[in-house]
């Protein structure tokens, strides 16, 4: 928003995004499913710490161009399209069989509120050391999420002697498993429509900062006397 002040660049990047969740999300849930979910995450999570860099790279050469965000967002995507569905099925692995509600309850407990104190805490940042450092002080944080991955010991998959279908044919598969059972079908229908039109108020509550209320988020942290 800061860069072109357009909503319709701020939508195409949002879009980008998640195009690859919509495309490819079902290989995504194959990946996960076929390989080590642990590997696959520390991967996914240094890939998400070079993007940072990259972020953190451009803003302080004072190269920021859209077309570079339209790429690091179609990447982030991609690389969130195998990251999703392998840490939450890696949860299943941390914990028994018995304890696996409690277990993925915290885990959407935790993002939802990751969700929530972050951009509280980067509004603060950014007025404070500004946009680069924020970026640089993400991708340091990473390192933290690496260290707690290699400490993780998991327990063993249990071996399910099952025939895999080819990977041409491994979505299908899914899709008629699912279209199988109605619970599944009304779970999947709810979450759909959560994700289409209830997913995207960052994008919403950006331009409402600049547009409704006229304040950017380097206004955002300051007293109310400054504002005024």
């Amino acid at each position: 928003m800061t860069l072109t002040h357009s909503g319709t660049a701020l939508g195409w990047v949002a879009g980008l995004q998640f195009a690859p969740v919509l495309l490819f999300g079902l290989w995504g849930g194959v990946v996960a499913d076929r390989y080590d979910r642990r590997t696959l995450l520390l991967w996914t999570q240094t890939l998400y710490a070079v993007q940072a860099l990259l972020l953190t790279v451009i803003v302080f050469s004072g190269h920021a161009a859209l077309w570079l965000l339209y790429v690091l967002s179609f990447a982030l995507g991609c690389v969130f399209t195998v990251e999703n569905p392998a840490r939450l099925s890696f949860v299943t692995e941390l914990v028994g069989r018995a304890l696996i509600p409690k277990a993925a309850g915290l885990n959407i407990l935790s993002l939802n509120a990751a969700r929530l104190i972050g951009p509280a805490i980067a509004r603060v940042l950014i007025g404070a050391i500004g946009t680069g450092w924020v970026f640089a002080l993400n991708a340091v944080s990473f390192t933290v999420v690496l260290a707690g991955l290699l400490s993780i010991r998991p327990r063993a998959r249990e071996a399910r002697a099952v025939s895999r279908p080819p990977w041409t044919g491994a979505g299908a598969e899914g899709l008629r498993y699912v279209a199988a059972r109605p619970e599944l079908v009304g779970v999947f229908t709810i979450f759909g429509l959560a994700a289409t039109f209830a997913v995207n108020f960052p994008t919403t509550l950006t331009l409402f900062a600049g547009r409704v209320f006229d304040v950017g988020s380097r206004v955002l942290d300051l007293p109310r006397e400054e504002k005024e």
